[in-house]
């Protein structure tokens, strides 16, 4: 189901469908508000849904990337965390969103800016 929810949320960016993308997220398991926004560009989702919780009218500027997946090479771990995005939160141009990330509601994620 993920795999395909992975497919579906690719499929509807192309036709530039926020509630489109938002129903593939939810299929996946992730929480999503109503009226979230994600730009005219595709916006990278690593969609492991319980992991992702989106508040209602989160805009996302794109090309981003929500990603709660994160490989410790020296290590050799795989670590898997949280990413909770609040009510209105913004998040910019080219941002990154890694594991464990908890975005304020109606913060503003700056364009360039990496957040874990």
């Amino acid at each position: 189901l993920s795999r395909f929810s992975t497919e579906v949320f690719r499929a509807a960016r192309l036709f530039n469908s926020d509630a489109v993308s938002s129903a593939a997220l939810r299929l996946a398991g992730a929480t999503v508000g109503p009226r979230v926004s994600w730009g005219l560009d595709n916006f990278e989702v690593n969609p492991i849904g319980p992991l992702l919780h989106l508040g209602a009218d989160c805009s996302f500027n794109t090309p981003g990337m929500l990603e709660p997946v994160e490989f410790d090479p020296v290590n050799q771990r795989l670590y898997l965390g949280t990413i909770t995005v609040g009510e209105g939160a913004y998040l910019g141009h080219g941002s990154f969103i890694g594991p464990d990330a908890n975005i304020g509601p109606y913060c503003q994620v700056a364009a360039g800016s990496c957040v874990q």
